[in-house]
């Protein structure tokens, strides 16, 4: 989604632009101990995560934001802002292009194409005969 919005952005499309605000979604704690391990972001080790933890991306930009280094990408645990020492220029938010490179660095798999085209096919039963 964030890709979507900023690719949008930059290709001045303002009618291709998602207009979601925010998503939702309900993991497991097990979820939440993944991504955390997976960011691994600059605080103490944590070995039991406390009830409803939840790890939140927001998508920020600048007025008029229309090239992806205007737009930067904060994440929160349980509240607290993540940092990512030697990740980031700002420590506290990177930049998008700096985000995805992160993500990339640690085996995030991303695409270009993104997951519309790549796997929303619609799906038909296949023929009876």
């Amino acid at each position: 989604m964030m890709g979507k919005f900023t690719d949008a952005a930059v290709e001045g499309n303002s009618l291709s632009e998602p207009k979601v605000k925010f998503l939702s979604y309900s993991t497991h704690d097990w979820t939440v101990a993944q991504m955390l391990l997976f960011f691994s972001p600059d605080f103490s080790k944590f070995e039991v995560l406390p009830y409803a933890s939840q790890v939140i991306l927001e998508l920020h930009s600048s007025e008029d934001c229309n090239f992806e280094e205007c737009f930067w990408v904060e994440a929160f645990y349980n509240g607290w802002l993540l940092s990512f020492d030697g990740q980031c220029e700002d420590t506290s938010r990177c930049t998008y292009p700096e985000f995805m490179h992160m993500m990339q660095d640690r085996g995030f798999v991303n695409t270009s194409t993104h997951y519309d085209a790549e796997c929303a096919e619609e799906w038909t039963p296949p023929s009876s005969e």
